[in-house]
C-alpha cells in the first residue's frame, strides 16, 4: 500500500492593512462614536502609509469637527495637498480650514494671501 502525501495546509500569510483599510476602519469607528479610536487608527495609518493623502485629510476633518483643533488640521491638510497637489477636495478643505483657523485665532477671516493661487495656479 502506497501512502500519498497530503498537501500541507498553511495559514494565509499576514497581509498588512492598506491605507484604504485604515481609512474605512476610522470612518466606521467615527460613525460608531469612537472618535478617539478613529484618531488612533488614522495616526497609525499615517505612520505606516506616510504617502496616503486621504488619511491626512480624514484626520484633519475629525480634529476640526470633534476637537476644534484648527491649527493641527491645517498642518495635516497642507501635507495632504503636498502629497496630492491636484486634489480639489483637499484644496477646498485647506482653504476653508485656513479661514476657520484664522477666525478661531481672532485674525481676519480670509485665508493667507496667495493660498488660493498657490493651490490652484489661479488668482482668487
Amino acid at each position: 500500500e502506497v501512502y500519498k502525501r497530503q498537501p500541507t495546509v498553511r495559514a494565509p500569510a499576514y497581509v498588512a492593512p492598506t491605507a484604504e483599510d485604515f481609512l474605512q476602519r476610522a470612518v466606521r469607528l467615527e460613525r460608531e462614536g469612537q472618535v478617539e479610536r478613529a484618531i488612533e487608527v488614522l495616526t497609525r495609518g499615517i505612520e505606516r502609509e506616510p504617502g496616503a493623502a486621504a488619511l491626512y485629510g480624514k484626520l484633519a476633518l475629525i480634529l476640526v469637527h470633534q476637537r476644534k483643533d484648527y491649527a493641527r488640521a491645517v498642518e495635516l491638510l497642507e501635507r495632504a495637498v503636498e502629497l496630492e497637489p491636484g486634489h480639489p477636495v483637499l484644496q477646498q478643505n485647506l482653504l476653508k480650514l485656513t479661514g476657520l483657523a484664522a477666525a478661531a485665532a481672532g485674525q481676519r477671516k480670509e485665508p493667507k494671501r496667495g493660498l488660493f493661487a498657490r493651490l490652484t495656479g489661479r488668482r482668487g
